[in-house]
């Protein structure tokens, strides 16, 4: 069972010893469903005092609760300070545990809503379900603005375009989750929405002016930040105006602290996005980025994987204290960041949900209030929506597979199908998916449905310009069409005029489920695109 840590007012910085506080200083990953020798070095030879699931260590609600219930009984075996126990459970598809959670809408779905209000309800479900599992940090919410439609990582994790949307969505997470005695995180910091470059794959540069930084990307933190979040998470990312250079990402960057805390004001647990990411693994040792980034001014260093990475850089770390490169004193007030953090996550009054509120029938109806406020309806110039249950429908799926998907979800064109199938369609199906042209024979039904008068879906996620145009070949111009993008909220742009739009903002059964029923027309449109 989880168990709701506290921390002792005695525990400080100065009752431990310098290889503790060194060890609290780190947020580290490891493998496996059951407490590995690896893991128990960690916690009680090293002292490391945070830890992060994913979906390698998760199984049922009732085996993840078992699993941190054994964390934190090491803590408490080796005299150590209770264990923060982190998870990036963002909601749409970034999200560690699933095995019998609640498939929440993503961020940008809960943009589409305008509602912080809803946001703020989905937080506290996710809040409910990690402390009833045992995991009392969420790495969340995304607070970057999405303003760049080839942005390859962030998309639909932010909740929109617009800073003062992103800005107060946010806040009604950060109140979610922390309500609730959940640490919040409010991640990318100084944002992450403007780059077309992946960061777990190289290094990525935003060359914006400060006051542009100041006026778009910083918005959602600094109302993040007076709205009392508890933890900031920098990323892996050159700031050209704020640092000066085209070598040191934000998550190493003294500039980037000292905006944080001297200019923002920001007093919280400074947390880096992960060392192993190749933006920062391919320039720098575990050992030098681990003392760089203690040494600019981060309190919590995350190392996700791999075990002589972490062992590496607790070494580093220990002796850079050694050699004078990092002062007693900073590793001083960063493990007392990091223990008051724990105080405030253990002094929650509530005590720890019910294991049966996991996925139950409560938090389902939250996630389907949010996909009936968020599905939008973009455009209907021909007005093929609501589809007509007398003519044929010919469902095109040309999505993708990855992770856009759920663990277990059929093709988002076979749940939509199986949807209106239900509600009286009749239904044709051509799976395309995994192609970027149209082969022979896909292009011959779908010229003969056309030709017996069909409407027709075109499900897509990435749109593949070649692809589509293929696709409206094959249909012409007399056929109606709608299409709808499961993952791609700038598929107006990119699909021929003439087909209306429908945009989900992801795969979960909930979005999907609203969708089928705005293209029958039992339920109207609410959403409003929030790109």
């Amino acid at each position: 069972m989880g168990i709701q840590t506290s921390v002792r007012r005695e525990w400080s910085a100065g009752s431990l010893s310098l290889e503790e506080q060194v060890g609290q200083l780190f947020l580290m990953g490891f493998d496996g469903r059951e407490v590995s020798p690896h893991v128990r070095t960690l916690i009680q030879e090293r002292g490391v005092g945070s830890l992060i699931v994913f979906e390698r260590n998760a199984g049922s609600p009732e085996e993840n609760a078992d699993l941190t219930h054994a964390l934190q009984q090491l803590a408490a075996e080796a005299g150590r300070p209770p264990l923060l126990i982190a998870a990036d459970q963002e909601g749409g598809w970034v999200v560690r545990l699933t095995e019998g959670n609640t498939r929440f809408p993503g961020n940008m779905a809960q943009g589409a809503t305008r509602s912080p209000e809803l946001a703020q309800e989905v937080a506290a479900c996710i809040a409910r379900e990690l402390l009833a599992q045992g995991v009392n940090f969420n790495l969340a919410p995304v607070l970057d603005v999405n303003n760049n439609p080839e942005n390859p990582i962030i998309g639909l994790r932010s909740f929109g375009a617009s800073p003062t949307l992103v800005a107060q969505m946010g806040d009604g997470a950060i109140e979610g989750y922390q309500s609730h005695g959940v640490a919040a995180c409010a991640k990318h910091f100084p944002g992450h929405g403007d780059t077309d470059t992946d960061s777990h794959l190289d290094l990525p540069v935003i060359a914006h002016e400060r006051a542009r930084l100041d006026s778009l990307e910083l918005v959602p933190f600094k109302r993040a930040i007076a709205a009392g979040v508890w933890c900031m998470m920098t990323a892996h990312i050159v700031f050209r105006s704020v640092v000066g250079d085209l070598n040191t990402p934000g998550s190493l960057s003294k500039d980037v602290t000292r905006i944080l805390r001297e200019e923002l004001g920001f007093n919280g647990v400074i947390v880096t996005d992960c060392m192993e990411m190749h933006a920062v693994a391919k320039r720098y040792s575990f050992a030098e980025s681990a003392v760089q980034a203690v040494a600019a001014g981060a309190d919590l260093i995350t190392i996700s994987h791999t075990a002589e990475s972490q062992i590496e850089a607790l070494d580093a770390v220990t002796e850079a204290v050694a050699d004078g490169r990092i002062s007693t004193e900073r590793i001083n007030e960063a493990c007392e960041r990091v223990l008051r953090l724990k105080e405030r996550v253990g002094a929650h009054p509530g005590g720890v949900p019910r294991l049966e509120e996991v996925g139950g029938s409560r938090h389902l109806s939250v996630a389907q209030s949010v996909a009936d406020e968020a599905v939008t309806l973009v455009r209907n110039p021909g007005k093929a929506v609501p589809l007509s249950r007398a003519k044929e429908l010919l469902v095109i799926d040309v999505s993708s597979a990855g992770r856009w998907r759920g663990p277990g979800d059929p093709p988002p064109g076979t749940q939509l199908q199986e949807e209106l199938r239900r509600q009286g369609f009749r239904v044709k199906g051509v799976d395309h998916r995994e192609r970027k042209t149209l082969t022979p024979d896909a292009r011959d039904q779908i010229v003969a449905a056309a030709a017996r008068g069909a409407q027709a879906l075109v499900v897509v996620q990435r749109v593949i310009p070649e692809l589509i145009a293929a696709v409206a070949a094959a249909l012409g111009t007399a056929t109606p069409v709608v299409a709808v993008a499961v993952a791609d909220p700038y598929a107006h742009m990119k699909v021929p005029d003439a087909w209306s739009v429908l945009v989900t903002y992801g795969q979960e059964p909930v979005l999907l489920a609203t969708a089928a029923r705005i293209l029958s027309g039992d339920l109207p449109p609410r959403g409003k695109l929030p790109v």
